[in-house]
């Protein structure tokens, strides 16, 4: 991102969950301003109650925010899915397992969690769903969509608006 100021290069940048978190302003600073990134959690915004529980339980313990929220909460999710599915198994045989998993209808700290027929995880309506994020003024990270978890407006770099 930085190359790209001296080169006074206009393209925008889009990537995906790892440059989420703070660690990318950090590196990037006010060069990451205009960024866009998907992610299924961020830890700004109006957030579940488990889901701030969790947040908080790691400020905490840490006393620093989620590096990497997507990472923490994705992990923390399939723990609990896994989890589910064993049990309801009565053991870890994988094909036990999988039949289990497949059965998967899971509200965790990051949505609601079903896989589909190729075990993707479902997406949609009251489901766990992709979100944009854009790095705006002083690091702020803001969802811009979709529009019903939206926190903030997209700020348009200069060129689109020519």
């Amino acid at each position: 991102v930085k190359t790209k100021e001296k080169l006074s290069n206009e393209i925008p940048y889009v990537s995906a969950w790892g440059i989420a978190g703070p660690a990318f302003w950090k590196a990037a600073g006010a060069s990451a301003e205009g960024v866009l990134t998907s992610t299924t959690v961020t830890i700004d915004g109006p957030q579940s109650p488990e889901r701030m529980a969790f947040i908080n339980e790691y400020r905490k313990r840490y006393n620093e925010d989620m590096a990497a929220a997507v990472f923490a909460v994705g992990a923390y999710d399939a723990v609990y899915v896994y989890a589910d599915a064993v049990a309801r198994a009565k053991s870890t045989d994988p094909n036990a397992v999988i039949k289990e998993l497949e059965k998967t209808d899971h509200v965790g700290i990051a949505g609601k969690l079903v896989f589909d027929e190729t075990h993707d995880v479902k997406t949609g309506p009251g489901l766990q769903n992709l979100l944009f994020v854009q790095w705006q003024k002083d690091g702020a990270r803001v969802v811009v969509w979709p529009k019903e978890a939206a926190t903030g407006k997209m700020i348009n770099p200069p060129w689109l608006s020519n």
